[in-house]
Parts: structure tokens; sequence; C-alpha cells
């Protein structure tokens, strides 16, 4: 073999590998006209992207925390409470697919703090010093 022929092999441990371009999952979300009827009974919503899914929420008004509060005094489990929460809160996706289970470990949680600071419980603003 010749100085400028080289062996098929070292070819190919020269070549770096190709990237693998994997098609993007499909993400089925609400059309714009559930969106405004949300909107319309519950006021403003947000969207959070927590572990690669998305999530569209509403705040929790004071009559229904209240309310969430009376359930909860007879029981201390945390999990429950916070599922509460979100059964009354998040509108998309439809709680009854999700598997918690199967979820990011700290998907709920995350859920549950971005959902009490939309509602007021953690200011977004600074106070200012008078």
């Amino acid at each position: 073999m010749s100085d400028n022929t080289k062996a098929p092999q070292e070819d190919l441990e020269t070549q770096a590998p190709e990237a693998v371009e994997l098609p993007e999952p499909e993400v089925i979300m609400p059309t714009d006209s559930q969106i405004q009827t949300w909107k319309a009974a519950h006021g403003p919503l947000e969207m959070a992207d927590i572990g690669g899914r998305f999530w569209i929420y509403r705040r929790i008004t004071r009559g229904e925390h209240r309310d969430l509060l009376q359930k909860n005094s007879l029981s201390s489990d945390e999990e429950t409470a916070n599922r509460q929460l979100t059964d009354i809160c998040v509108l998309w996706p439809d709680l009854k697919e999700v598997d918690w289970d199967k979820e990011g470990a700290g998907t709920l949680e995350t859920l549950v703090q971005l959902i009490m600071k939309f509602s007021g419980f953690m200011p977004n603003a600074q106070p200012a010093k008078l």
C-alpha cells in the first residue's frame, strides 16, 4: 500500500461520528379557543415547562385556598394537599392522564410553588424602604 492510500479502518477512526437527529415528539397543546375560554372563566393563566412537559395553570382564589386549608386541617400529608391544589388549578394536561409516580421527583412540588407564587404568596416585587 502506498503512502497516499489509507486503509479503510484508518478513515473510520479519524472521522467524527455523525450526529443523529431524532424527530421531535409532537406536543399536543390546547387550542387558542380553549385557552381563551379558560381565561374568561379564571382570569390570567401561566404556562411552565417542568421536566419537558408543559403545564397550564391558574391562580387559586382566597376562598378556594381557605377551603383547601380547612379540608387539609385533619391531614398532615403534604403530597395529598399538593395534589388537591393542582386538581383545582392545573388546566392542562388533564390530570387524570398524569401518573405522578412517573413524573420527575420534584415536578409536583415545583408546580405547587409556581401556582402559589402566581396566586400572590411569594411577591415578585421587592419592598421599598420608606
